[in-house]
């Protein structure tokens, strides 16, 4: 097996001549295998997003993590197997793997097992491929976590971007207003400045609902993204909000980069959405930034998102 199917693109060599035809026509037992399918975060709505997309290219799907909870149930309703035990799994083909620990898991399980690993950060150590899982392909989903994979001792990175589900209904059609009512403050990685991103939000007009801060959560992100014109937060969550035609405003507790914009896009998308000047975030400066909203930065992050990771 040389290559893994991502459901975006092949990852690795593609065998050439007639093998390759009957490669392809064979459903590939495939374990997607990762640290938490619990409530809804990147990684769990990267693997998500990829495990359905597999399925339908022909392939046996199942997913492994040792905790459970609501990302295990939704893939669990789409039809999708989910494991928390390895011992209950048999030999599949190849695994799909995120974080250091899962991975060691399933090479311990599965000691010749072919391995792609993929990678969000680079600023967690819990992302770095361990040695002692010699995964064949490393998967790099921005230039900054490609850096530093590049850095380590492991085999040459392959970059990708992140893959979105792209909704049938096109948010372009419902363009946001003239002028922000309402915006959505994802807080996993800003609960420090929660309270300055309110207090610029009121000074500009614009009510926020915060979530992930003091147990506050929503069962239902995307229909609360799309009740909103701005959502602030960092990463993969940004690229959903983006595909929902949203104002996405980029911000965490280092600082706050402002809108995504299609000048800007590059950089952004290169720095995983969550590189900018750690500069402190204070409400004067998020006013500033908040009066560069315009109404069609949600149709022009729609099409982004369309054209770079649907």
């Amino acid at each position: 097996m040389s290559r893994l199917t991502t459901g975006i693109q092949d990852v690795g060599a593609a065998p050439s001549g007639p093998d390759d035809a009957a490669w392809q026509a064979q459903p590939v037992r495939i374990l997607l295998a990762t640290r938490s399918l619990g409530a809804p975060g990147g990684s769990e709505s990267y693997l998500a997003t990829v495990a359905p997309h597999l399925r339908q290219l022909g392939h046996d799907i199942t997913v492994y993590s040792p905790i459970g909870g609501e990302t295990a149930e939704r893939l669990q309703g789409a039809g999708i197997p989910v494991r928390h035990d390895l011992e209950d799994l048999t030999q599949p083909d190849v695994a799909h793997v995120q974080h250091a620990p899962t991975a060691l898991r399933v090479r311990s399980r599965f000691p010749g097992l072919p391995m792609t690993y993929v990678c969000h950060s680079s600023v967690l150590d819990i992302e770095d491929p361990p040695r002692g899982a010699t995964p064949q392909v490393t998967v790099a989903l921005s230039d900054v976590v490609l850096r530093r994979l590049d850095a380590g001792s492991g085999p040459r990175p392959t970059r990708l971007r992140q893959p979105i589900e792209v909704p049938f209904v096109d948010p372009a059609s419902v363009p946001l207003p003239d002028r922000p009512g309402r915006a959505l403050l994802l807080a996993h990685r800003a609960t420090g400045v929660a309270d300055t991103v309110i207090e610029a939000c009121r000074a500009s007009g614009i009510e926020v609902q915060v979530v992930g801060r003091d147990g506050r959560r929503t069962s239902d992100l995307d229909a609360a993204m799309r009740r909103v014109d701005v959502v602030f937060g960092v990463g993969r969550t940004l690229l959903e909000a983006m595909a929902l035609g949203r104002a996405a405003f980029v911000l965490d507790d280092r600082g706050s980069g402002g809108f995504v914009t299609s000048e800007n896009y590059p950089d952004m998308e290169a720095g995983a959405f969550a590189r900018f000047e750690p500069v402190p975030v204070t409400a004067e400066r998020l006013v500033s930034q908040l009066a560069g909203y315009r109404p069609d930065l949600g149709r022009h992050a729609a099409e982004l998102v369309r054209r770079h990771h649907s």
